[in-house]
This record gives structure tokens, sequence and C-alpha cells, in this order.
């Protein structure tokens, strides 16, 4: 995600949060840390409680883990939709940004797809359309990991709008 971009999007959620909240920040998809990297910038040392951060491509993790080793950042290598959300309201994040992967539903494999159907199916009890795509299933799965009254942000296709699976 373009520095610009990211910065942009990071303001615009920063004014949504009580200026004496501590932030708690997850970017469940963090690739090199755009939006962490935007966080820094944009929010004190003192406003940030803590950070952290899944990414699943040990190609990016890699450098990114050294990249930010003398950050607030809790770096975590993994897919991120395995984990559990945390149960504790204190646990759970009031900032999330992601640029979610775009993985079209047809390049899900190996049961990924209907381990994700199920999985939304289980925890929120409503049926995803077959069609959508890995950055609907980050989406809703995130939304266990927010705080009560917290902020998420997601960078998404604008053909989410345009196609039935979007309804």
């Amino acid at each position: 995600t373009p520095k610009t971009l990211s910065d942009s999007i990071m303001i615009s959620a920063l004014s949504y949060l009580p200026n004496d909240q501590k932030i708690r920040f997850l970017e469940p998809s963090i690739g090199t840390g755009s939006f962490f990297s935007a966080l820094l910038d944009n929010a004190t040392d003192e406003q940030i409680e803590y950070a952290c951060g899944y990414e699943i491509d040990e190609h990016y993790a890699r450098p990114s883990i050294d990249l930010w080793k003398n950050t607030i950042l809790n770096y975590i290598v993994g897919d991120f939709l395995s984990f559990p959300p945390p149960q504790n309201e204190n646990d759970k994040f009031n900032l999330i940004v992601s640029n979610p992967p775009y993985v079209r539903h047809h390049h899900l494999r190996n049961g990924l797809k209907e381990r994700l159907y199920d999985k939304v199916k289980t925890t929120f009890g409503i049926s995803f359309s077959k069609l959508s795509g890995l950055y609907c299933y980050f989406l809703s799965l995130t939304a266990k990991w927010l705080k009560n009254d917290g902020i998420s942000v997601w960078l998404i296709p604008g053909e989410f709008l345009d196609v039935n699976y979007g309804v």
C-alpha cells in the first residue's frame, strides 16, 4: 500500500478515536507494515499501547520482522484466519486497519473456502456466497477481534459493490 494512501487512511481512522484513548492496533495481513508505519508517523508513542500484525507469507515476514524489531510491534508469522480471537474485551483491538489479501474464490484451494465458509456460518449464523473472495472472510472474521466501539478500516476492491456476492 503506497505511503500516501496508508497515511491518509490512518489519519482518517485515528480521527474517530478519542484523543485520550490508548491505541490497541491490529493489522491482520501486515506484509511489510505500511499501516503500522502510518500509525507510528501519525500517533505518539504514548498513544500506542499495543500493536500486532499477522503475516502468512514468510517472504514478506522475514525482512519485516527485522525492520520492526525495535518497535512495539508484535509481528506474528502465521495464518491470521486460523488464530482464535481474544475472548477478553481488554485483549481486543480498538483500531484494525488492513489491506487484506485479494484472492478470488476459485483460487482458494485445499478446502480453504469451505473451512472459511463454515467458520463464518458457525460464528455469525450467516452464509456467504461461495463466490466470495478471501478479503470477505477477513472482514467478517476480524470483527471478533474488535473492541466494542472500535474502528475497523479496510482497503478492498470496488468490485464488492458491483457483484452479487456483495449483497
